[in-house]
């Protein structure tokens, strides 16, 4: 995908520097500001703000051409990776991004790195930071390790291009960079050698493991795999034995004898339990033939002690009532009683 940086601005300023196509040479006189533009340009590009302490905090503006569509883009000059980035379509489908720098947030599916990347159609690829240590962190290969032989300042063309002891983290995204731009780079080797560096990543976690078990378990009754053999010998002897008299009580308890007396049993619990509720139906009658008994006799006495009166006492007139005690009137009509 073809890229060109057509205008760079110092936003609310006079300072622009338009670019022409093909090769491009700033030059000036010193302190004409030469290094601040190609800070400003990395900027642009995505990179981390690394700019002279003049334009701290103060916005650029740039035109860009990516293929055949052209962007406006206005980024704060801060060192923030949460800063977000303004992003125009000029023309086209007039499409409109906010992104943070650097550092994925809430809501946002993508950073202004990511941008680029997805623009120029490179492929996101996480890499070692140690190029001889399969397992060490991942880092990912962001758009200025890819256009990092664009714009170089003098004194980094020997540490960029050609590298040296010092900087092994940019030799191998250099690796991966030239193998993306030439056409070497397969994304099924990648996702393998991503697989390999997890297994490999876990298999080492389990040595370590393994190791701390095997150094807890030498001052403990497990250290002896032989010991450990015979017990465990021991414990099935005893799990066998027990299951033999497990079967032979199994066959005790269905034997015919056994299974009659059970009949038996349950037969006779049965009858206990019809005679213990007839038991309690019996209780319940005499309980109420009881009651009956009592009422009957109360009655029968009353009856004698009525008739008794009705004969040997009817020519009599009392004073006093034999029944209660209280005096009784002379009177043309016979009183009664109540009490009984």
């Amino acid at each position: 995908m073809r890229l060109r940086i057509e205008e760079l601005t110092l936003v609310n300023t006079s300072r622009t520097v338009r670019f022409e196509p093909g090769m491009n040479a700033i030059v000036g006189s010193m302190s004409g500001g030469k290094t601040a533009t190609i800070s400003c340009l990395r900027a642009l590009l995505g990179a981390e703000v690394n700019v002279v302490p003049e334009l701290r905090g103060r916005s650029i503006s740039g035109t860009v051409l990516i293929g055949e569509r052209r962007f406006r883009i206005i980024r704060q000059l801060v060192s923030t990776s949460t800063a977000k980035v303004d992003i125009a379509e000029i023309g086209g489908e007039h499409e409109v991004w906010r992104l943070p720098a650097s550092q994925l947030q809430a809501g946002y599916d993508q950073t202004f790195r990511d941008w680029w990347l997805s623009m120029l159609g490179l492929p996101r690829v996480r890499v070692p930071r140690a190029p001889t240590d399969e397992t060490s962190p991942l880092i990912p290969v962001t758009i200025s390790d890819y256009l990092m032989y664009c714009v170089l300042r003098q004194k980094e063309i020997d540490t960029s291009v050609f590298g040296t002891p010092d900087n092994a983290q940019k030799n191998i995204k250099r690796k991966y960079v030239f193998e993306i731009l030439y056409g070497l780079y397969d994304p099924e080797a990648a996702g393998l050698r991503e697989r390999l560096r997890a297994v490999t990543t876990e298999l080492n976690a389990l040595t370590a493991d393994a190791t701390t078990l095997e150094r807890i378990l030498e001052t403990t009754a497990f250290a002896s795999r032989a010991q450990l053999e015979v017990q465990r010998q021991e414990t099935e002897q005893q799990l066998l034995q027990a299951r033999q008299a497990d079967q032979v009580l199994a066959r005790q308890l269905t034997h015919p004898a056994t299974v009659s007396l059970r009949e038996q049993i349950g037969e006779a619990e049965a009858e206990l339990a019809r005679i213990s509720d007839a038991a309690a139906a019996e209780a319940v009658s005499v309980s109420r033939l009881e009651e009956l008994r009592d009422q009957l006799i109360a009655r029968s006495r009353r009856l004698t002690r009525a008739l008794v009166a009705e004969r040997l006492l009817n020519d009599f007139e009392f004073h006093t009532c034999p029944r209660c005690g209280a005096g009784v009137q002379a009177a043309s009509e016979p009183v009664i009683c109540d009490v009984p």
